[in-house]
């Protein structure tokens, strides 16, 4: 039985091997494979390969016809890539010549490349500090997709500890788009990293300026990718708890200052400075954004102050309205403030002529939206005078003649009537401006004893 047994074996082996032979043949030659040989290869104190030594692996691919392709990656690649960072630390100081932006893997990674997208934990910090002490080429090395450590650690949201050292030891690869096309500041804003790091590379030149970039799929900045659908709802929820707020605060001032108001026009306000002082990383990092695009420079270690976000929203023609109206509701007091005259994208009220306050610059340049949004913030600012003496009124007609009472003309009429006088309209035109301010007694009356005349005339 045992001899049938054997006799059957070798049948079925030897029918098996033809039939591989005939399958793996082609043109009546056979297949040939690489095999992979382990070979050793040392280094001198110098940083050149000798004959022998265990410190570095050379894995070498036999193509079958004599040729023959090596790559060597050292054991400290190992290492790193394992997620071993006490072993990569010793590593280092016992084979520090291993720690070269030479020695990549088939897809351009180097060493600092796997560090920066390994396991997160205390020691990494240690690693990336070491590994750029020894070599701080490592930060200057893309990989094969184009993608520069900093683009990695941006991608895989490493903590600031981790990304900071990195960006300093090569600063310029914020302002170096990856093989995508894509900004770290893109990365940044699209993968969530916090304001402090954002602000950190703002501070560089090269961050600052690639902040009105677009990236290559969506053509967004990286202001409008923070304004996605990741962050909708929590700006939605942001923006309807200030709405409620500075209307319950708006309705208890006109209530006359009641002694029994008085309480819940503080409580009101204690709620908004709270909410204004919150630790919201999300307009942190709309706010250093903000400011960036605004000025286009290098911002400093201080972080922006509330007048100069409230500016930048204002003075950003194509600023998202979500952030605006944010920006807005959040610093209304600071709507009677002028605007600063350094910005770069001051419109053309804003740069010439001193003292405008945002109203004037909304109704220079014609933003129905924001117009009406300031107004309603800040009534009083309508009555602010520039340094040349014109009314927001007077600047709203002197650049959009064509305006009508809807698009914020009648808003700033009813905000401040008196200014109706320095118009120079016809006198056919007050009736019917009067008739419009007749559902307000009060702007009805300053309107009629700021133009006495046509009353005196009929």
């Amino acid at each position: 039985m045992w001899l049938g047994l054997l006799w059957w074996n070798d049948r079925r082996r030897r029918k098996s091997d033809r039939e591989s032979s005939r399958s793996s043949s082609r043109n009546g030659r056979p297949l040939e494979f690489p095999s992979i040989v382990l070979r050793v290869r040392s280094h001198s104190r110098d940083g050149s390969v000798g004959s022998s030594d265990a410190n570095t692996t050379v894995i070498a691919t036999s193509t079958g016809n004599g040729a023959e392709l090596s790559q060597s990656l050292p054991m400290l690649y190992s290492l790193a890539k394992s997620w071993a960072w006490q072993a990569v630390l010793v590593r280092c100081d016992t084979h520090p010549h291993e720690v070269s932006a030479e020695y990549v893997d088939h897809r351009g990674d180097n060493v600092l490349h796997w560090t920066v997208m390994g396991r997160s934990s205390d020691d990494v910090q240690g690693v990336v500090l070491r590994l750029l002490d020894l070599c701080p080429a490592l930060a200057r090395r893309p990989n094969k997709l184009g993608n520069l450590p900093l683009h990695v650690a941006s991608s895989y949201r490493v903590s600031s500890d981790v990304l900071i050292p990195v960006l300093c030891a090569y600063p310029e690869a914020a302002g170096i788009p990856n093989g995508s096309g894509s900004y770290v500041l893109h990365l940044l804003c699209d993968y969530g990293a916090s304001a402090y790091v954002l602000h950190h590379v703002l501070q560089t030149a090269a961050g600052s300026s690639s902040i009105r970039m677009e990236d290559p799929i969506y053509r967004r900045r990286p202001l409008h990718i923070l304004n996605g659908r990741k962050n909708l709802q929590m700006c939605q929820h942001t923006r309807d708890t200030l709405r409620t707020l500075r209307r319950k605060l708006r309705t208890l001032q006109a209530g006359g200052g009641v002694v029994s108001n008085e309480s819940e026009i503080d409580q009101c306000e204690e709620e908004i400075i709270a909410l204004t002082q919150t630790n919201n990383d999300l307009w942190n990092k709309v706010a250093v954004l903000l400011v960036a695009e605004n000025t286009r420079q290098p911002l400093s270690a201080n972080f922006p102050t509330p007048c100069e976000i409230l500016h930048a929203a204002i003075n950003i023609v194509d600023c998202p309205s979500s952030f605006q109206e944010q920006a807005i509701l959040l610093y209304s007091d600071l709507l009677m403030r002028p605007m600063t005259t350094t910005t770069t994208t001051a419109t053309s009220c804003g740069s010439t002529d001193r003292g405008a306050v945002p109203l004037h610059v909304a109704a220079d340049r014609g933003d129905t939206a924001l117009l009406l949004d300031l107004v309603q913030a800040c009534p009083a600012a309508a009555t602010v005078r520039t340094v040349r003496g014109e009314f927001p009124l007077s600047t709203a007609t002197r650049r959009q003649p064509s305006w009508g009472w809807e698009d914020g003309i009648g808003a700033l009429v009813h905000a401040n009537p008196a200014a109706l006088e320095e118009l120079h309209l016809p006198d056919t035109l007050y009736p019917r401006i009067w008739s419009r301010l007749s559902s307000s007694r009060e702007s009805l009356f300053c309107a009629i004893r700021s133009f006495p005349r046509l009353i005196d005339r009929q």
